[in-house]
């Protein structure tokens, strides 16, 4: 069962939620909005697209369904809420940093959400790893990335 899982460290056991798969690909990443309601993924695979994709954790069931929000040519490798929870932004071992307005989300619609903003490193030489979003009122505006050598 490639389903991914959601555990509740505080009842251990079981999980909390069983996720609906994003097709044949691996979760490599995730981070909740900060009110649990929602959680966004990217996921890895070698020979699929890869995904950013969102879950409802409100909809009732135990098994939440998945949304695709976007893609990326390779691996997603981090994703991270920014911008107020207002915009999603992904990085991928295509050497891209995709940003994507939530607010654009329609119920009852599978459309993925448009680019607000692409960056594309153009040293071959180098991908984008991890990136963390400035949290305090003087770096709000903040993300932090690292690249990484692909010769490493």
């Amino acid at each position: 069962d490639a389903r991914p899982l959601l555990w509740d460290l505080r009842q251990p056991g079981r999980p909390a939620y069983v996720l609906a798969s994003p097709g044949a690909c691996a979760v490599s990443s995730l981070v909740m909005s900060r009110d649990g309601t929602k959680l966004y993924g990217g996921t890895a695979s070698l020979v699929h697209d890869n995904m950013v994709c969102g879950w409802d954790l409100r909809t009732q069931g135990s098994e939440k369904s998945v949304r695709c929000l976007g893609r990326h040519h390779r691996s997603v490798l981090d994703i991270q809420l920014a911008c107020n929870e207002n915009m999603l932004v992904s990085i991928s071992k295509d050497a891209t940093m995709a940003c994507r307005d939530l607010r654009a989300i329609v119920a009852d619609e599978d459309d993925e959400l448009p680019l607000v903003a692409e960056v594309r490193l153009e040293d071959e030489q180098h991908y984008l790893t991890c990136m963390a979003v400035g949290r305090t009122e003087a770096d709000a505006g903040m993300l932090y990335t690292v690249s990484t050598d692909v010769r490493a």
